[in-house]
């Protein structure tokens, strides 16, 4: 009976190492989120985001935190529904966004990542940074967001999260005929 209560205490010692807290998981926050040069901070009222036409501009500052764990990646991927079909180009080479990342060069490993594409590998004891990135209305479609993923290093397995910014876009370069009656 010793034996197997030693046992017992001995595997749920070694398997308590492996569980996930939530001191684990990283956290995505944004600082500020403003559209075009207008000078609302959406950050608090993601809701009454306007509605996004070709050319406009998406600024977002956001927060990056691993907490006890170190960062590992910082992924930022577009999410569509096409519409219609765009001069026979398939949905994946159809960008919505063009994208600029502003972040610090001393806490991101180049080899690892590729910034140009959204992605971003951190160099080792980074728990903390900040990342400022720049989004331009480059096409439409029927539903768009912006998803961001960021996953720490710890206990063997990466713990991660992912934050999704829901879009409205709209073809403004469409002319409208407006009719009205004479009488």
């Amino acid at each position: 009976m010793k034996k197997l209560l030693f046992l017992f205490l001995v595997s749920d010692f070694l398997f308590s190492a492996c569980k996930t807290s939530e001191d684990d998981i990283p956290v995505i926050e944004i600082v500020s989120l403003y559209v075009n040069d207008n000078e609302t901070n959406y950050r608090d009222k993601i809701e009454d985001l306007p509605v996004l036409a070709i050319g406009d501009e998406l600024k977002i500052d956001l927060k990056l935190t691993g907490k006890k764990m170190g960062l590992s990646r910082f992924v930022i991927q577009e999410k569509k529904a096409i519409s219609q079909e765009m001069n026979g180009e398939k949905e994946s080479e159809i960008n919505l966004f063009s994208m600029d990342i502003e972040y610090s060069k001393n806490e991101v490993s180049n080899a690892l990542g590729n910034p140009e594409e959204g992605t971003l590998a951190f160099k080792d004891e980074v728990y903390k940074t900040t990342v400022k990135v720049k989004f331009t209305i480059i096409a439409i479609a029927k539903e768009a967001a912006i998803v961001f993923y960021l996953s720490s290093k710890g206990n063997g397995s990466n713990e991660a999260t992912k934050m999704e910014l829901n879009l409205q876009l709209s073809n403004n370069s469409i002319p409208t005929i407006e009719i009205t009656e004479l009488i």
